[in-house]
């Protein structure tokens, strides 16, 4: 037979998702920050240490970078999603397949892989970069690709649906991989949280232990309103 190459394009939604761990310390002070800060530093740090004063033990990387548990770039696996699949070298381009994601037929494409759950001393931080577009993938098979023959690898995480990637059963004992998800796509929403329950310590007996990086957090978080205050008139 011959080898194909069939590009798959999934559209509308996914992003970049990660899943790291900062410090018991960190934890405890980006708590006390609040989501709202926290998500600022981590997606648009710039000079947020040297403006904010953060102290060098509780300076964190970004976003992308705190990723010792998990790291996935890909498309959401949800109804309003589907994909269009077109062989390689097409000069046309013609979809050859579309498959919609609100459809059971998709629904049994799917395999979701095991969460293993973190059972470290430190603290879990969440992050996601959603976006909006077309997120490409290519197979090379022998021969025809056939849908039924599809397979989408999927994690769930905080409660999404992401395709890690797209799996081919060609008939052989380990089957065939994508190359991986590539993204022509625009920003639309950042996120990032931590996992309260990972906390040791109980917070407020942190923040009683640490009255001065109280009066600090105080401080950022009374300029940031000021300047939002001032931004906005």
């Amino acid at each position: 037979m011959q080898m194909n190459t069939y590009n798959l394009t999934a559209s509308r939604y996914g992003g970049e998702h990660t899943k790291g761990i900062i410090t018991q310390e960190q934890g405890h002070f980006w708590t006390e920050m609040g989501n709202e800060l926290f998500t600022q530093y981590l997606h648009f740090q710039d000079d947020l240490n040297e403006k904010w004063n953060i102290p060098e033990h509780h300076q964190l990387n970004e976003f992308y970078e705190i990723d010792d548990i998990d790291h996935t770039y890909a498309p959401e696996f949800e109804a309003s999603n589907y994909i269009e699949v077109s062989k390689f070298g097409d000069p046309n381009q013609d979809v050859i397949a579309e498959i919609d994601f609100a459809t059971d037929e998709s629904k049994s494409l799917v395999l979701v892989k095991d969460n293993e759950e973190y059972t470290g001393d430190d603290v879990v931080v969440y992050s996601q970069s959603w976006e909006k577009g077309g997120f490409q993938n290519t197979i090379e098979i022998d021969g025809e690709l056939e849908v039924s023959k599809l397979k989408f690898l999927c994690s769930t995480t905080y409660g999404i649906m992401l395709i890690d990637n797209i799996h081919y059963d060609d008939g052989t004992e380990d089957g065939i991989d994508g190359d991986g998800w590539q993204g022509d796509t625009l920003g639309k929403n950042w996120n990032s949280w931590i996992d309260a329950d990972t906390l040791k310590m109980h917070h407020q007996e942190w923040c009683d232990a640490n009255p001065e990086l109280m009066k600090l957090i105080t401080n950022i978080k009374t300029k940031d309103a000021s300047d939002t205050h001032h931004a906005d008139t």
